[in-house]
Order: C-alpha cells, then sequence, then structure tokens
C-alpha cells in the first residue's frame, strides 16, 4: 500500500512521486506545505488503513489514491 501511498512527505522528489501529474509549469510546488499534506491527507488516511477491521480500509486508501492522480490498476 506505502507504494501507492506514502507515509509522509518531506521533499518536492517525493511530492512528485506521490502525485507524478504536477508539472514544473504550474510552479509553486516548491514552496509546498508537506506538513499540511502530511497532516490533512497522509495521517489521516493512513490512520483508517492502519486500523483494524472491515476490507474497506485498503479500497478507500486506493480510491484516495487514485484521486491525487495513482494508476491503481498498474501499481496491483
Amino acid at each position: 500500500m506505502e507504494n501507492l501511498l506514502p507515509r509522509k512527505i518531506s521533499n518536492l522528489g517525493e511530492l512528485f512521486k506521490f502525485n507524478p501529474y504536477l508539472t514544473e509549469d504550474r510552479g509553486g510546488y516548491d514552496k509546498a506545505d508537506y506538513d499540511g499534506i502530511n497532516e490533512g491527507v497522509l495521517e489521516m488516511s493512513w490512520d483508517l488503513l492502519d486500523a483494524k477491521g472491515n476490507r474497506w480500509r485498503p479500497v478507500l486508501g486506493m480510491m484516495i489514491a487514485e484521486c491525487f492522480g495513482r494508476d491503481i490498476i498498474e501499481s496491483i
């Protein structure tokens, strides 16, 4: 699952790996709020995925990863 949804992003290279659809011409990503991404998206997603229980958590994780541009079929 961590191939689709990293636990933490700390630099621009990891951000581009997380979302390969970001392009240099859009600019501003070198000043990205990594803490905001980590706390607002990744930590909440991993809290759900790490919790024991139903099988909906992996599906939710894949859906979240797909929302951020990951190709789920290629990653499986």
